[in-house]
């Protein structure tokens, strides 16, 4: 049998454990939508970074660019290398186009014009800077080379020279250096522009160019034979009496180096992409969409999961329209690996959390109840330890707990019971001293009684019986010497008064042996009830040997009781079974056992007279019969006794029957 305390701490880890499980998969829940969630917030955030680093390299290109082409030496030599050009000059100076003077004063000229703008380059840090006249390229300068366009002799030739921006030296004279092909970054020709105009393109595979056009307008005049510019501003595109006369081209490139610095920094691997996706700056082959792709104005960026080899990635997507008409795709791809990886041990950290959580509950709960029913396991030990048969030793018991009783610790229901205990324990120890008291006094009263009704009983067994043996005596003798003399009359008194004392003898008989199986001390023993009635059966069979009655007792009746009362009640229900079948040719008494409510329960059947059942609560009444005298001989006590037997077995007896049909009598012990 579980004891309270077990109970409450299994009802305590029960609902614990049912609280940390469904808080721990409430948080798992949560960790995996979180988990997801980050990763479009982290794809969102690289996104927008990815936009505002292209956005701040888009400006401050710009910035550098116009502050570049407002400078008066770059436009002054812009216009001395504009109205000097050779397509500029008028048919007077034909004859000294191959004139090597000239050509070596114009490289000269391009020389110290690339030498400023080599400053700008590895100042701002640019990949290429390029000046263009008319359309055509004039002279350039790029991070690993610098070169012009010539003309030497009859023919134009672009020629360069190798360098690096922070080599120290300048530039020496461009007659040396020999004519090489222009680098991927710089054009022969210019695009023809209005205005100020950054653009991005992707002139090769993973290679983003970042490009402004600053077109240069200047008012120009013929002054005798000589073409003068003068007035050079930015173009806007607004004044219609300039002249564009050349371009300053800056580029800044774009590699996957630039996305990889990203990379290491938010964990998200960028990329940039043309607007139909074709042409690509990434550092993974990110996969797009097609429908993304249809929707070419939709702004949204949208999240998909794709597995690109055998790596499975979160991937985000949308369009920026930079200033102008240039849309480019910004990308972005972050690895489930790293995000199942932090979800995982998010997940872990909680269930480790869970468990300590569990742990300590537990311990606390262990102690709390440990405490709480404390009262409770004392006041079992307590109410175990009491002998509580009725007593001295009971009294004792709750002596010795009264002593030291249990005290209350709390004043809840627990407090409320443990005081109540206390009071029941001092309460039954006063009435067990009353009681005992009253014991006692009703004791020596029932001792008085006996000794009264042992007076009684002898007075009744020889004063008594006395004068109605001198009656019946007298009488005999009556009859005996005077029967010849004495009337038919005076015989039949005699004869009734000799009846009458014996009948009377015999109730007096009846009576004491009433009242001594209601006094006798029981001695429980192991009583065979078989031999016990077979044993009256025989000493009926010899007292009416002409009788034929044919006697049925079971074999192996077993029972527990007081031997000689057991066998006065068999003895009053067989002598009655044999009484009441006088009258039968075939007279059958049956004494056995069976079950009654899983009870066991022994009988006496006869097929005798039987009787009314209207009547059955009067049967086992002393003095109380059925039938008359006359019919059946007896004194109405043998039925009483067999009840107050079966009562002091702690048993009950009832009895069955039908008028005419026989008589059952069931009784337990």
């Amino acid at each position: 049998m579980r004891s309270v305390k077990s109970k409450l701490l299994v009802a305590c880890a029960g609902f614990l454990t049912a609280i940390t499980l469904l808080h721990t998969a409430l948080t798992v829940w949560l960790i995996n939508r979180h988990g997801e969630a980050d990763a479009v917030n982290q794809l969102s955030r690289q996104l927008i970074q990815l936009q505002d680093d292209l956005q701040g390299a888009r400006e401050a290109l710009a910035t550098v660019a116009q502050e570049t082409a407002r400078d008066d030496k770059n436009l002054s030599d812009m216009a001395i290398l504009y109205t000097s050009g050779t397509s500029r000059l008028d048919a007077a100076h034909d004859a000294l186009r191959n004139d090597a003077l000239r050509d070596r004063g114009e490289g000269l000229l391009k020389t110290a014009s690339l030498n400023r703008l080599r400053l700008v380059l590895a100042s701002a840090r640019l990949s290429s800077l390029a000046v263009y006249l008319d359309g055509e390229l004039s002279h350039y300068v790029t991070r690993e080379a610098a070169g012009m366009r010539l003309t030497r002799g009859t023919e134009q030739l672009i020629v360069g020279t190798a360098h690096t921006p922070e080599q120290p030296s300048s530039l020496t004279d461009a007659q040396d250096w020999p004519a090489r092909q222009l680098p991927p970054l710089v054009a022969p020709r210019s695009a023809d522009v209005q205005q100020l105009t950054i653009t991005f393109d992707f002139p090769a595979d993973q290679l983003l160019v970042l490009r402004v056009i600053v077109p240069i307008q200047g008012v120009t005049r013929q002054s005798f034979n000589e073409l003068i510019v003068e007035h050079l501003t930015i173009a806007t595109g607004e004044t219609p009496t300039t002249h564009r006369i050349g371009q300053f081209v800056f580029t800044t490139v774009f590699t996957p180096t630039f996305l990889g610095e990203t990379a290491s920094r938010t964990g998200v691997l960028p990329a940039v992409l043309s607007p139909d996706g074709l042409r690509r700056l990434e550092l993974i082959p990110v996969v797009l969409p097609p429908a993304f792709l249809a929707a070419s104005d939709d702004p949204q960026m949208r999240v998909l999961t794709e597995a690109i080899g055998e790596t499975s990635y979160y991937q985000a997507f949308r369009r920026w329209r930079s200033e102008g008409d240039t849309v480019l795709i910004l990308g972005g791809a972050l690895s489930r690996a790293g995000t199942l990886a932090n979800i995982r041990r998010a997940v872990f950290l909680v269930g480790l959390a869970a468990g300590a959580i569990l742990a300590i509950g537990m311990a606390l709960g262990y102690v709390w109840i440990t405490w709480m029913v404390a009262p409770i396991d004392a006041l079992t030990a307590a109410a175990t330890a009491m002998d509580l048969d009725p007593g001295p030793a009971l009294h004792g018991t709750l002596s010795r707990y009264l002593e030291r009783p249990v005290r209350p610790r709390t004043h809840d229901e627990i407090g409320a019971l443990t005081t109540a205990f206390n009071a029941m324990a001092e309460r039954l120890h006063d009435l067990i001293g009353t009681l005992e008291e009253q014991v006692r006094d009703r004791t020596s009263q029932i001792e008085a009684a006996n000794k009264e009704l042992e007076s009684f009983s002898y007075s009744v067994s020889h004063d008594l019986r006395a004068p109605l043996r001198s009656l019946d005596g007298f009488s005999r003798a009556l009859l005996e010497d005077q029967g010849d003399v004495l009337t038919g009359t005076a015989r039949d008194y005699l004869q009734r008064i000799r009846a009458a004392s014996q009948r009377m003898g015999q109730l007096i008989d009846d009576l004491l042996g009433l009242a001594h199986v209601s006094r006798v001390g029981l001695q429980c023993l192991h009583v065979d009830l078989t031999v016990l009635a077979t044993v009256i059966a025989d000493d009926l069979r010899l007292a009416e040997p002409a009788r034929q009655v044919d006697v049925v007792i079971a074999p192996g009746l077993q029972a527990t009781g007081d031997p000689r009362l057991l066998q006065v009640l068999l003895q009053n229900l067989l002598q009655n079974a044999w009484k009441f079948t006088s009258r039968q040719p075939l007279a059958r008494i049956e004494c056995g056992e069976t079950q009654r409510d899983g009870v066991r329960t022994y009988f006496v059947r006869d097929n005798g007279v039987g009787f009314d059942m209207t009547y059955a609560h009067k049967l086992f009444g002393a003095f109380q019969r059925l039938h008359t005298t006359a019919e059946f001989p007896g004194t109405g006590i043998g039925l009483a006794t067999v009840q107050r037997i079966v009562h002091r077995h702690g048993g009950r007896v009832w009895a069955e029957s039908q008028v005419d049909q026989g008589a059952t009598f069931y009784f337990t012990l």
